[in-house]
């Protein structure tokens, strides 16, 4: 009898691993669909994200920093998410909605985008030139 309990206990504790196992998996397969339960947070995680409140909505999101963001770059080879202009710098951390972001061809540095959060206001350079400027929310 103890062995048929203690075959039990062992079966069922590895079918619980291995659905959190194959929770994370997915997590990891798909890192734009995002949900809050505890399987979606340890995916997030184990990604190197940290769940956070994204754009307006604030809608939490599992947001993951780049290993180049704050880097100066000129061009977006250079970065693993893009060369952007750093608005936290030039703006004092605030947006630019009164002087608006620098005209698409102007000469430009900035800096390797931080993370992969959505929303944002960016202006991404190419060859040290503004090539786009939008603001995503």
């Amino acid at each position: 009898m103890r062995k048929a309990i203690s075959r039990r206990v062992i079966v069922a504790s590895l079918l619980i691993v291995l659905l959190i196992a194959y929770g994370i998996y997915l997590g990891l397969q798909n890192k734009n669909d995002f949900n809050e339960s505890a399987v979606g947070r340890l995916a997030c995680g184990a990604r190197g994200g940290k769940v956070q409140p994204v754009c307006m909505s604030g809608q939490s999101a599992c947001v993951r920093p780049y290993s180049d963001g704050g880097k100066s770059c000129s061009t977006s080879s250079e970065c693993s998410g893009g060369c952007y202009v750093d608005f936290e710098r030039d703006c004092g951390n605030f947006r630019c909605y009164q002087s608006g972001p620098p005209a698409v061809g102007a000469a430009a540095s900035g800096v390797c985008r931080r993370n992969d959060s959505p929303c944002g206001e960016f202006a991404r350079i190419e060859n040290g030139v503004v090539v786009e400027t939008f603001v995503a929310d």
